[in-house]
């Protein structure tokens, strides 16, 4: 899952996001079956519950690195307002299934 600050800093994104998921789509393709809809909420509310650690960024901002229950995500903050964050379930990212963040952020020009 990929938060934005505004529409306008997803619509800059949002052709080399969704290159970047299609790539991964056809790089962990297999006969099983996705996973039937996103638990949208319920990742939201478990952000929350998760630790929450901040890096100084290379360039301007905090990076944030976020753990939880099954789920890991990588962000950036800038004079407090959350610019991107990405969180992906941990297992996923375990078996290679989803970008490492420092790509991730390149992807989203962050």
């Amino acid at each position: 899952m990929d938060l934005f600050a505004s529409p306008v800093l997803l619509r800059k994104a949002w052709a080399k996001l969704l290159r970047s998921y299609a790539m991964e789509a056809i790089d962990t393709a297999s006969d099983e079956s996705p996973k039937a809809g996103v638990e949208f909420g319920k990742i939201l509310s478990r952000l929350r519950e998760m630790e929450c650690r901040s890096y100084p960024s290379v360039g301007k901002g905090t990076d944030i690195r976020v753990r939880g229950k099954n789920l890991i995500g990588a962000g950036l903050v800038d004079e407090g307002h959350l610019i991107h964050l990405g969180v992906f379930y941990a297992e996923a990212v375990a078996k290679g299934g989803m970008a490492g963040t420092s790509r991730r952020r390149s992807v989203c020009g962050l």
